[in-house]
């Protein structure tokens, strides 16, 4: 019986070394896993903690586990970066974005309007709808977004409204004349007509005296656009957090930089009015009359654009903790259905050329469906100000084919027949800046 004793003590002897700090678990050992022994917490200090780390309060997330109580303060384990707030953790379930958009655009096709008549054979050109040019113009900018989960493919998703518009442009050129003009007739009528008036004439017929020897003419021009756009997005989430040593002895959860590309699918509007607007004004006297009368003249134009359709899109976004940039494109393909009214009032000569008859009044409608599209290229940075505040700047560029506007519905023809020119292609670009909101 003696004999075994020492075998037995010996035995145990051997046993003790090689249990682990976890030898009181009731889990057994994995196959193929490396036991490192008790695991210890190290202070900023560095001395070492003689409690070990108790086994329930093991977080997956932050391997290193809670400092054990009385420890010195350490930075806080966060499923987040720790110094960004985002990484690879989930987004805030709300965001909220506003701005301003500040755009720009082309300008319309061109057309001659006004010209000042030097001689029978000399007409040099005063007015056109190319006189003036667009100015920028402030608009307002607002998306709210809402997280509805994870994907198998580590994408997040969400589901976003958002609105930009508002940008309104008024233009407005005008002409002088510089001296008057005689204008005799002499066709087979029974009165000789001699008129004096303005040396400003447009392409009106000439017995529209309205718009023929004008003292002033004015051409205003509007134009407005608003979007509005409900999406889905499909956003790759950020690679797996890392650990980093800091000098001070403290373990900091930080996010890894990386290129990332985003995509969206929804559904889009857009309406895009336009204006246009001719008055022209003058003196003009007869032989026959006693005393000169006042002429005027309005070519009143307006045409709207309603975009109804779906949208493709993806962001290629580098993003650096704080930091982000990269850029963004869209394309949507519309159905456009198009308006256009046209109203010309002015004076006019009567039949026989020796005085005024009846006022000119025509009116012309028309609509049309076709088909229009946007598409959009952009370049944006922002950063990060804290872990539910962001700022962004960004530069856009849209092209927006197959819309009508109201310089290209010109037609002085009185007696032409009402008809819709929806072949134009506008083009905005222009700064946008914003500061999102996420809880």
């Amino acid at each position: 019986m003696k004999s075994w004793k020492p075998l037995l003590w010996i035995a145990v002897l051997l046993a003790v070394p090689c249990s682990g700090g976890r030898a009181n678990s009731a889990e057994p050992t994995d196959v193929g896993r490396v036991d490192m022994g008790p695991g210890y917490a190290v202070p900023a200090s560095g001395l070492p903690i003689d409690s070990p780390v108790p086994t329930p309060e093991f977080n997956p997330d932050n391997p290193w586990g809670p400092p054990p109580p009385g420890t010195p303060p350490c930075e806080p384990a966060t499923t987040c970066c720790g110094i960004c707030g985002q990484g690879s953790c989930n987004p805030p379930c709300w965001y909220l974005e506003q701005g301003v958009r500040i755009l720009t655009r082309n300008r319309a096709r061109h057309e001659g309007l006004v010209f000042r008549e030097v001689d029978a054979n000399t007409h040099p050109e005063l007015l056109s709808t190319k006189s003036d040019t667009f100015d920028i113009a402030p608009g307002y900018l607002a998306k709210l977004g809402r997280y509805i989960g994870r994907d198998a493919c580590n994408n997040d998703r969400f589901v976003e409204v958002s609105f930009w518009g508002l940008n309104q442009w008024d233009v407005d050129a005008g002409a002088s004349a510089l001296h008057a003009i005689s204008v005799e007739d002499n066709q087979d009528t029974p009165n000789l007509l001699y008129r004096f008036g303005g040396d400003l004439v447009t392409p009106f017929p000439e017995e529209v005296i309205g718009f023929q020897g004008a003292d002033t003419v004015q051409v205003d021009y509007d134009h407005s656009v608003n979007n509005i756009e409900l999406n889905y997005w499909v956003r790759p989430r950020a690679r797996a957090d890392r650990l980093v040593l800091q000098p001070n002895g403290r373990w900091v959860r930080q996010c890894q930089p990386g290129c990332y590309v985003s995509h969206v699918f929804g559904l889009r509007a857009m309406t895009i009015d336009d204006g246009f607007a001719m008055r022209s004004r003058g003196t003009v006297a007869f032989r026959q009359a006693a005393e000169p009368f006042q002429a005027s003249g309005d070519y009143l134009i307006d045409a709207g654009n309603t975009l109804l359709g779906f949208q493709l899109g993806t962001d290629l976004v580098f993003r650096s903790c704080r930091w982000s940039w990269g850029g963004r494109f869209r394309v949507a393909p519309f159905i456009n259905l198009a308006e256009q009214d046209s109203q010309i009032f002015a004076d006019q000569l009567n039949a026989t050329h020796d005085g005024l008859g009846p006022r000119v009044a025509v009116s012309r409608s028309a609509d049309d469906e076709g088909a229009a599209a946007a598409i959009e290229l952009g370049f944006m940075a922002d950063y990060r100000l804290s872990p539910h505040c962001v700022v962004e700047l960004g530069y856009d560029l849209m092209w927006v084919p197959g819309v009508a506007l109201a310089p290209d519905q010109i037609d002085f023809n009185l007696n032409g027949l009402p008809d819709l020119n929806n072949n134009a292609t506008l083009f905005y670009h222009g700064l946008t800046m914003s500061l999102e909101i996420a809880w």
